[in-house]
């Protein structure tokens, strides 16, 4: 499958491996996965014969859901895993425009 895989998007492009120590990782891999394309992804599924990997329409919908509900994170997690800002400070500022955005769609 890999071979396919590099055929059609390339050699040493993958999707990122999730990783435990990273807060954005999940997210770095839906991105990756979605950035590939349902149909190429399917694709190269099929023709390695893994039919169990074939995305289906609701299923790439949910990825995509995932990557919008997740990516408005992804700027206070990576101030968060670093030194130099106080953690109170930053998640009262980050939690904000998310709960506004929360009432709003009630």
């Amino acid at each position: 499958m890999q071979d396919k895989f590099e055929e059609v998007f390339g050699a040493n492009v993958g999707v990122p491996a999730t990783n435990a120590t990273r807060w954005n990782s999940v997210l770095h891999q839906v991105k990756g996965i979605l950035r590939k394309g349902m149909t190429e992804l399917n694709g190269v599924s099929r023709e390695a014969d893994h039919s169990e990997l074939v995305f289906s329409q609701k299923e790439w919908e949910q990825l995509t859901e995932l990557d919008v509900v997740l990516t408005p994170f992804k700027e206070y997690t990576d101030i968060l895993q670093g030194d130099e800002v106080s953690t109170f400070v930053s998640i009262c500022e980050g939690t904000l425009p998310f709960k506004k955005l929360v009432l709003l769609s009630l």
